[in-house]
């Protein structure tokens, strides 16, 4: 049981951030689209890659909080 909790903590920091920065990319850039603005595809790019390092930071936080077994009192 162990390592499937831990097979889908890894899966969890590996998958997590770029689906969610994924979305996130192709919203901003479908809002820009029907706002009918114009951004910087270097603007949108960098600021994707941030997104993605914090995201991935925060999942790899997590992921540590909930690797230790639990413990029985």
């Amino acid at each position: 049981m162990l390592f499937l909790r831990r097979t889908f903590l890894v899966l969890m920091v590996l998958i997590v951030p770029a689906f969610v920065t994924r979305l996130s990319y192709d919203g901003a850039v479908y809002m820009v689209a029907r706002l009918h603005r114009y951004i910087s595809p270097q603007t949108l790019h960098l600021a994707a890659i941030v997104e993605f390092a914090m995201l991935f930071f925060i999942t790899v936080l997590e992921a540590r909080a909930r690797w230790t077994p639990l413990r029985a009192e």
